[in-house]
């Protein structure tokens, strides 16, 4: 089995796009790009390769929206780019930056700074918008936002906000999203639909390889050693799609999987009946988890660091700092498919005791909800859905408040006595709902 190896192909005209937008950037402008294409199609890839390119003089942050598997953890991407610049300046010059309303950035990184009562929590945008507007007053500053079709509202309106930065702040903002997720009715249409109106963004997608692209890929990763054949028979499988054309690379040799789904899973298939125990256990966490989380959800430290061990070799998880990540969602997804009713509710259970166990977060309370819920134990769900919307709300996410509110609502009639266990009355429920909605 061949460990696969990135490359780009077939992307020369959106790689020449992107770097003249960044060309633009540092003599003085600011450009908004929108990266659009459908899953495996190798946006990650691009916008990597871009950031490797931005060179010393300037500032890259990247940030990257989270799906807890029930919607938007609160804040993720603007969170990570928060963090980035605190790496990347220290965290007295980031607050400096972000000027007046700088105590609102605590409701997204806890600890970074205490927030004032009363804090305006809707100024995020803007205050976001002066700490990246102040930082390209000294470099060029570069602001990747990835994955936006799973971003909250509050990370929408981040983005808007940068979007609409002065034309001569320096700033390159490149926002990337799945197409074939963001249909009709999506909360991202709107804010897509604007750029696109106000001539705020350009717009790159990126297609299916050729034939043609299909067989210069295969044969880079393959190392010469293709002939023809396998050539034809993976561009038949893959579709053009560059994640399938990798792993079906890596597997030349076997019996290659008729479905694109059992592309998917061809290296988890091939590992011991343990460590598929294991992955599966984190394909129920998301598809990124924190080591801690997960070592309490596995419960057995030892048999964790062996099965990561095979896990990262077999290149299906990578460690990513202190989280272990599926190198693809859909990776994540397909094992996640693999689990049995019986292991979802107990491992579900295990998660969700775990993020119990860490400090209390609008997006810890989240994934306590949302793992809850997918372990079907209603009273506790419906418990942790009233706690984690007025986290939610507190914090100024509240399309994410929605969204707990509304499983709180349905989840109601369900458990007995509910608003003892709720802790708010089912009129009350029903008027935060509706305010969250407004």
């Amino acid at each position: 089995m061949l460990a696969p190896t990135a490359l780009l192909v077939g992307r020369s005209y959106e790689l020449e796009a992107l770097q003249a937008a960044l060309a633009e950037a540092r003599r003085g402008s600011t450009r908004t790009v929108v990266v659009a294409g459908e899953a495996r199609i190798g946006k990650t890839l691009l916008l990597d390769e871009l950031v490797s390119r931005v060179g010393p003089e300037a500032a890259a942050v990247v940030g990257r929206c989270v799906d807890s598997g029930s919607g938007p953890l609160p804040h993720a991407a603007v969170a990570a780019i928060v963090l980035a610049l605190v790496r990347e300046l220290g965290r007295d010059e980031v607050l400096a930056a972000a000027g007046a309303g700088a105590d609102v950035l605590g409701a997204v990184v806890p600890g970074l700074v205490e927030m004032r009562p009363g804090a305006a929590l809707d100024r995020l945008p803007d205050v976001l918008a002066d700490l990246v507007a102040s930082v390209a007053a000294s470099r060029p500053v570069v602001v990747v936002v990835e994955d936006l079709h799973w971003a909250d509202g509050a990370t929408r309106a981040a983005v808007a906000r940068l979007a609409r930065l002065p034309g001569d702040a320096r700033v390159l903002v490149v926002l990337s999203y799945r197409s074939d997720d963001v249909g009709r009715g999506h909360p991202l249409r709107p804010l897509l639909a604007e750029l696109e109106r106000s001539r705020l963004a350009t717009r790159v997608e990126l297609a299916r390889l050729s034939a043609g692209e299909v067989a210069e890929l295969a044969r880079a990763l393959g190392d010469g050693g293709l002939d023809a054949l396998d050539v034809e028979r993976i561009a038949d499988r893959s579709e053009g799609v560059p994640f399938y054309v990798e792993e079906l690379v890596s597997f030349v040799g076997t019996a290659l999987p008729e479905s694109l789904r059992d592309v998917l899973l061809l290296r988890y298939e091939q590992l011991d009946p343990g460590v598929r125990t294991f992955l599966r256990t984190v394909a129920a966490g998301g598809v990124s988890v924190p080591h801690d989380v997960l070592a309490a959800a596995v419960g057995d430290p030892d048999a964790l660091d062996a099965a990561a061990r095979a896990a990262v070799e077999a290149h299906v998880l990578v460690a990513a700092g202190a989280e272990y990540a599926f190198r693809h969602a859909l990776v994540q997804e397909a094992v996640y498919g693999e689990l049995l009713p019986g292991e979802r509710t107990r491992i579900h259970a295990a998660y969700a005791r775990a993020y119990e166990a860490r400090p209390a977060t609008a997006r810890t309370l989240a994934e306590v909800a949302n793992h809850w819920w997918r372990a079907r134990v209603p009273d506790r769900a419906l418990a942790s859905a009233v706690t984690a919307q007025a986290a939610a709300e507190a914090t100024g996410a509240t399309s994410t408040a929605a969204e707990h509110g509304e499983r709180a609502l349905e989840l109601w009639h369900e458990v007995p006595d509910a608003e003892a266990v709720a802790g708010v009355s089912h009129h009350e429920l029903l008027a935060r709902a509706r305010s969250d909605h407004a």
